[in-house]
Formats: C-alpha cells, sequence, structure tokens
C-alpha cells in the first residue's frame, strides 16, 4: 500500500538563483560537520566577527583538530570553522532560538578559558578577549566538543494555511562544549 500523493499548492518560490547565494556556497567555509559523531578535542586558533550578509554579523572561531572520535568525517590535524550567530532574535516557530545561540556561545566560551561549573568568571570579558586576540598563535586554548544525535520531527506546514502537512522523522546533532581539565603528571 503506498502513501497517497501530497499535493502541494501555489506559493511564492524561493529565489534560488540569486549570486550572493552561489557566492556564499562557493567561498567553502569549512564548518565542523554536524554529522560527525563523538568527542573531539580542538585548540581555538582564531577568533573573528564576520559582518554576514543583510546586517546577519556572526562569530567565527577558527580551531585545529588534535583528537578525533570519528576520523573519517573529523580528521586529526584538519582546521575547521565553528559559526555563533549574533542577534538572530526569536521566530514566531522557534520562541527560544535567541537564547540557545548565546547559551551556545557562552558554553564555548567557558570551554575555551577552562572554567569549570559554577566557578565564577565573565563570559562578557572573556568575549572580548578573544575578539582583541584575533589570531592565537600558541595551543593553550583547548576545549573538548562532543556531538550528540538528536532525533527530532520535521513539520511541513502548507505556506498558506499553515496546516500541518507531513511529519518527517529526522536526525540531527546537538553539540556539548567541555572544558579541557588536563591533569598534571605526577
Amino acid at each position: 500500500m503506498s502513501d497517497p500523493k501530497v499535493e502541494i499548492p501555489n506559493y511564492v518560490r524561493p529565489k534560488l538563483n540569486r549570486p550572493e547565494l552561489r557566492k556564499r556556497l562557493e567561498q567553502g567555509v569549512d564548518l565542523i560537520p554536524f554529522e560527525a559523531e563523538g568527542s573531539f578535542t580542538l585548540v581555538l586558533k582564531s577568533f573573528r566577527i564576520e559582518p554576514g550578509q543583510t546586517n546577519s554579523p556572526f562569530y567565527m572561531a577558527g580551531v585545529v583538530v588534535l583528537t578525533s572520535d570519528d576520523p573519517a568525517r573529523l580528521p586529526v590535524g584538519v582546521a575547521r570553522n565553528l559559526w555563533f550567530p549574533i542577534n538572530r532574535g526569536n521566530t514566531a516557530t522557534d520562541k527560544f532560538r535567541q537564547n540557545r545561540d548565546e547559551e551556545r556561545l557562552t558554553a564555548f566560551i567557558l570551554a575555551v578559558y577552562r572554567i569549570l561549573p559554577g566557578q565564577p568568571f565573565d563570559v562578557e570579558k572573556g568575549l572580548d578577549e578573544l575578539i582583541e586576540a584575533g589570531k592565537i598563535e600558541s595551543d593553550h586554548l583547548k576545549f573538548r566538543i562532543r556531538h550528540e544525535k538528536e532525533p527530532y520531527v520535521q513539520k511541513i506546514k502548507h505556506p498558506v494555511t499553515k496546516e500541518i502537512i507531513q511529519e518527517i522523522d529526522r536526525i540531527g546533532t546537538k553539540q556539548h562544549f567541555e572544558p579541557l581539565i588536563e591533569t598534571p603528571v605526577a
């Protein structure tokens, strides 16, 4: 028995032939792949603010992979980037997006500076220091990132009526930033 074919109504199709979309795709920003599974030790090599498109600035952290649980997708020694949006705000369908963005950035900064839970630290000052540093020559800002699979249901809505016309089971990734606390050798 086959599923009945879903009829898609007339709607305003996105303009996918815009030159700026191709330009962004072809710039080839090497982000850490969301498909990578496991835990990875990274070292921060740069931190900067990028202007983004149409007034959408973001922070870009350049990292190098030191250890990898998934060398096929994220090999040791490769340089990648972590992307942190700035002030995206919430949407009607995502009421907590701004909080999640800020929590992710805060977790990253705490991990980079090796701050443990409950330990006092001025995160805003830490952010300012990273921006001011720009390129980081030393290898002292090491941290871990852990990728876990996170199942979710994607709801396809009718563009006009907003009625849910299809639900698709998907697997996403949840990122966890952790400080790398090195124990002294006796």
